[in-house]
């Protein structure tokens, strides 16, 4: 688990920040209302509690920065953990009526995340704009898209033909049996991998997935270790890790190079704020911002990857990348109901296959 604690000196007085803060708020985020940014002032504190983003710190850092910029007086601290480590805690905090956390990521099963919300975990707040998120990447002012993750197929420089290029694009491309022996995959626990496995399984050509288990791809635990076992030339084609270690990893110089092969789902991964939560009316401004036009598009800059709005006019890092690779028209939305009810099934059958095959 990581932990760090930012704030900002402010420059001018106390009460000074504050009128300003209202002023912006009034013009550009009418829902911090003025009493909410007077109550945050007094409560002068934030505690995030976030996924881990590849375990880069700088992404929350920036975004926590920008976030001060409007509202100088409130510190933010934040933890930075697995899925499984936030969703114990959170839990923990639930069970004991007591909460530590202002605002945090929910699990990317969406079916768990409303779970929450209707057990009365989560404190409805609508954002300002609300209107510039898809209704997939929202629930009832209760949470909005965080960020929105795919399934990525990486590779590395040079360790592709021209044709394994063009075949990477497609999971029956790489069902073909010139990448028998070649194939990296993460374990069927990572959220990205279970939800592609699902979408393979049950909604592509079952050939598709049986091609997958013929090239007999080495299992990796994590996406972190899966890209690691590329660079170091375990294999030549990553499947169904993460984005953001990728995308880490390529903005740093690494040797790889990445895309969405199709079919593809599309993993929200939502947050809110805690019922809990011992600073409510910090937590809506952070909330009012990180999820406007303004805080999306330094999420944007921060991190490289693309936000989960539609509308805010300015491409991600990776999206400019002339390698990269992703059809739109390929992406398929998860049946959550479908996918809650047959994870165990698919669960099983990875294991099964990935250790037979």
């Amino acid at each position: 688990m990581l932990a760090a604690t930012l704030s900002c000196s402010p420059k001018k007085s106390a009460a000074k920040s504050v009128d300003d803060a209202m002023t912006w708020a009034a013009a550009n985020l009418p829902n911090s209302t003025a009493d909410i940014v007077q109550a945050a002032a007094r409560e002068g504190h934030l505690t995030l509690t976030m996924l881990n983003q590849g375990g880069n710190l700088d992404v929350l850092k920036g975004l926590i920065s920008g976030f001060n910029k409007r509202y100088p007086f409130v510190q933010v601290e934040f933890t930075a953990q697995s899925t499984l480590q936030l969703l114990n805690k959170f839990n923990a905090e639930v069970a004991a009526k007591k909460g530590t956390t202002d605002y945090l990521n929910f699990p990317s099963n969406l079916k768990t995340t409303i779970a929450l919300e209707r057990s009365g975990a989560i404190l409805p707040f609508v954002i300002s704009q609300d209107a510039g998120f898809p209704a997939h990447a929202k629930h009832n002012g209760f949470w909005y898209a965080w960020r929105c993750d795919y399934p990525a197929t990486a590779y590395r420089k040079g360790a592709l033909s021209e044709d394994e290029l063009k075949l990477v694009r497609h999971y029956a491309g790489l069902a073909d049996k010139r990448f028998k022996n070649r194939l990296g995959i993460v374990t069927v626990e990572n959220s990205a991998t279970s939800s592609a496995c699902y979408t393979l399984m049950t909604r592509a050509d079952p050939s598709v997935w049986q091609g997958l288990v013929d090239n007999r791809p080495r299992v990796k635990p994590s996406s972190a270790a899966l890209l690691d076992g590329l660079l170091a030339g375990e294999y030549d084609v990553a499947l169904l890790g993460g984005m953001m270690p990728n995308i880490e990893a390529a903005r740093q110089g690494a040797p790889v190079e990445f895309g969405v092969s199709d079919p593809y789902p599309a993993l929200y991964l939502p947050a809110g704020i805690s019922r809990l939560a011992p600073h409510p009316n910090a937590a809506k401004l952070w909330q009012d911002w990180v999820m406007s036009v303004e805080g999306q598009r330094v999420w944007i800059e921060v991190s490289g990857a693309p936000s989960a709005r539609e509308d805010v006019g300015e491409k991600a890092w990776i999206e400019n990348q002339p390698w990269f690779f992703k059809d739109a028209s390929k992406q398929t939305e998860l049946d959550w109901d479908g996918f809650t009810q047959r994870l165990p099934e698919v669960v099983s059958r990875f294991q099964k296959d990935m250790k037979s095959g």
